[in-house]
């Protein structure tokens, strides 16, 4: 697990750097290309990996009512996510921005424990 976070740490900064280096030079005034760019290439990858591939069996027939009422709104929130996320760089300064995302594991642990469903080790 701390692989995982220090991982994290480590690659953050380059991400928020390579999202500018994109976005400035490329004229790239709307921020959600990137991550739609990124979207669309996980799909592909998904639906090759399943139907022309058939690495992955795809036996469950999707009706529209299931679509509608639960892969619709996820996919709106992930997009909302990703445009505001993406939409910040362009406002606040990297550094900015690298400190509201070490202080998340924070605010994650209040609202957990907050909501009564454990919180960490800390909060208790």
């Amino acid at each position: 697990m701390m692989t995982v976070h220090s991982t994290g740490i480590l690659t953050s900064g380059q991400s928020a750097a390579s999202n500018i280096a994109t976005c400035i030079p490329c004229c790239l005034r709307y921020p959600m290309t990137v991550s739609s760019m990124g979207m669309f290439t996980s799909g592909l990858f998904a639906w090759a990996i399943c139907r022309p591939l058939g690495l992955v069996e795809a036996k469950a027939v999707v009706s529209p009512r299931f679509y509608i009422t639960h892969m619709m709104p996820v996919g709106l929130f992930m997009a909302l996510t990703l445009w505001t996320g993406n939409n910040v760089y362009l406002y606040l300064t990297v550094s900015f921005i690298q400190m509201l995302k070490a202080f998340t594991p924070g605010e994650l642990c209040l609202v957990v424990a907050d909501a009564g469903c454990g919180g960490c080790c800390v909060c208790r």
